[in-house]
């Protein structure tokens, strides 16, 4: 077993009916729920692996977890980690955090922000840039430099004058090797070589089901050298029909996405949306529906079209659905219609108000007339009544007998949740009936 490994969790599997529980791999602490359906109808759902604290950095990995049977049994692996300090929280640890997932029906796709030890978004203290070279290199320097002016490029560290570390060789997960003697992470913190100090896009993919996970490639060319942070809409991407890979990302101001024509390998960036993190879905006329986190206290889309080898923002509505702006939203395009129309689920907290406003969640059901209009036809508690029940972040699949696949956050350390004072945040999944959901069909 090599050194860097000895903390990664192993693999294991709950039977309880949750993807995701306390104790897999010594966590206590899960968040930002992400999951998805796959073509043979295996779920595979991702979330934050917190440790013993919850803050937005510090030590966070991500936890997949797969089911066969819509959710009644479960298995999980570790496929985001880096383990600098061992499987707690620390100031000056790595950070792999905010999900999102995307699928063609076989391949998976999963898109995470990295931060290297010692900083994170939540910290304040990214720098600016987008941490390569113009050649898409990742920018490093030598301990007690001040300057990023070494490089890495195909597993070598390169030099400023263009010659090659003797000796020395960086593995695909960026651990430093020289001489057959391990030294350390280039993102971890105080090592020989360290990456550039700024947020960075991380992408792996699987072929199995999400049984295992490849290496992770960082995603060059799409964050502005003016941008501190640029991180994830966690929750779900999309690959749309004609096979374009999307994810929607944000920064300090705006929303935009990224899309990938070739599976992932170069990237190109669209919009300005006011917001924050956002879901895409794809309509049955192609455009893309992007619902997004929001100060409007309603539920608000914007949409985008194909214009050539990019897209463009064509409208962006605010549907006057009262909801808690200051959370996740997630959305979901159901495959059958209602009333034989175009239908569109969005799950969200459903009280208006601040961070105080992460209560009762619903799941609106949506129909679309001609023009894509939507026009709200029903309602579905969560958790079957009116409560000041805890629900936070959110993300919906379609199972293959049509239900809806649910996983959601019902605890948060910082806010108190239900069950309430339990000093732990989780994700709870719930398998919901459509004829349950919807009085209306």
């Amino acid at each position: 077993m090599k050194y860097y490994e000895k903390t990664k969790p192993k693999d294991g599997m709950n039977k309880n009916g949750q993807p995701i529980i306390a104790g897999n791999g010594g966590s206590k602490n899960f968040r930002i729920p992400c999951m998805i359906t796959l073509n043979d109808g295996t779920v595979v759902a991702a979330a934050d692996v917190r440790w013993d604290a919850e803050a937005d950095g510090g030590g966070i990995d991500i936890i997949v977890s797969r089911s066969e049977d819509m959710g009644k049994t479960w298995n999980y692996t570790f496929a985001d980690y880096l383990g600098d300090h061992g499987n707690v929280y620390h100031e000056d640890s790595s950070t792999l955090m905010d999900p999102a997932i995307a699928s063609d029906g076989n391949k998976l796709y999963l898109l995470v922000d990295l931060f290297a030890g010692g900083y994170s978004s939540f910290r304040k203290n990214l720098k600016d840039g987008n941490g390569f070279t113009e050649d898409g290199y990742l920018r490093v320097r030598e301990n007690g430099s001040d300057e990023y002016t070494c490089y890495l490029k195909e597993n070598r560290i390169v030099k400023p004058d263009g010659t090659e570390v003797e000796n020395y060789y960086v593995d695909e997960w960026f651990h430093m090797i020289e001489n057959g003697e391990y030294k350390g992470n280039l993102f971890y913190k105080d090592m020989p070589y360290e990456a550039y100090p700024t947020s960075y896009l991380c992408l792996t993919t699987s072929e199995d089901g999400g049984k295992t996970w490849s290496s992770p490639s960082l995603i060059f060319g799409v964050k502005k050298e003016e941008e501190t942070f640029y991180g994830t809409g966690p929750g779900r991407g999309l690959v749309t029909s004609d096979g374009t890979l999307l994810f929607c990302c944000y920064n300090d101001v705006y929303a935009s996405v990224i899309f990938s024509k070739d599976q992932g390998k170069t990237w190109k960036r669209f919009g300005n949306i006011p917001g924050t993190e956002s879901q895409p879905i794809e309509l049955q006329d192609g455009t893309i529906r992007i619902f997004f986190r929001n100060l409007q206290n309603a539920i608000c889309y914007a949409d985008a079209v194909a214009v050539g080898d990019t897209y463009k923002i064509i409208k962006i509505v605010n549907t006057g659905v009262p909801n808690c702006s200051f959370c996740m939203i997630s959305a979901l395009h159901y495959s059958k219609k209602i009333e034989g129309k175009e239908a569109v689920f969005v799950c969200c907290p459903s009280v208006v108000g601040t961070w105080t406003g992460r209560l009762n969640g619903k799941i609106f059901i949506f129909t679309l007339d001609e023009k894509n209009n939507m026009t709200l036809v029903d309602t579905y508690a969560v958790n079957g009544f009116e409560k000041d029940e805890f629900f936070a972040y959110s993300c919906m699949t379609e199972l293959s007998d049509g239900s809806i696949g649910l996983l959601y956050e019902d605890s948060c350390m910082s806010y108190q949740g239900k069950p309430q004072g339990a000093g732990y945040s989780r994700v709870v999944y719930k398998k919901i009936p459509i004829e349950e959901i919807m009085k209306v069909w």
